[in-house]
């Protein structure tokens, strides 16, 4: 699969090809610029077997589930590349400590409901208040955010 995907980067289509004529048929919007193999494929209106029987990017894939899966990880890469920043984000925060003393009526933005709850649990950690009932990541957010001004922000090691 990441053969074919490398192939798709360095297969490339020129607006002013005679190619490109067989491409902007199969697309809503036609070619203004240079346009490779996966620019085409993160288009909506274009699969992967569409794509492949077009003269620059043939031959594809003969395994039906890898070709489906190029496709997948073509199409969705931003999506998944920032989900991924965002579970790694939650990990690095995940043991960020609260101080025991914290008054949580002091945190602007946050909710009488979860001022409620984290006073009532008294979480230690980042991880541990992200696991209460009703505690929002939007709340998570407003805490990190205080504790970072305030020069509370301290992670475990």
């Amino acid at each position: 699969m990441e053969r074919e995907r490398q192939r798709l980067k360095t297969s490339w289509v020129n607006p002013l090809a005679e190619s490109a004529a067989e491409v902007n048929a199969r697309l809503t919007a036609p070619l203004s610029r240079e346009a490779n193999g996966e620019d085409l494929l993160r288009r909506p209106e274009m699969t992967y077997e569409q794509l492949v029987q077009m003269t620059p990017f043939s031959p594809g894939l003969e395994d039906k589930q890898a070709a489906e899966q190029v496709e997948i990880q073509v199409k969705y890469e931003g999506y998944i590349a920032r989900q991924q920043d965002e579970i790694e984000k939650q990990q690095r925060n995940e043991n960020t400590l609260l101080p025991a003393t914290l008054d949580y009526r002091q945190v602007n933005g946050l909710s009488n409901e979860v001022i409620a709850k984290l006073n009532d649990h008294k979480p230690s950690s980042i991880g541990q208040a992200s696991r209460i009932s009703g505690i929002t990541p939007a709340a998570i957010s407003i805490l990190l955010v205080w504790l970072k001004k305030q020069g509370m922000l301290r992670r475990s090691a």
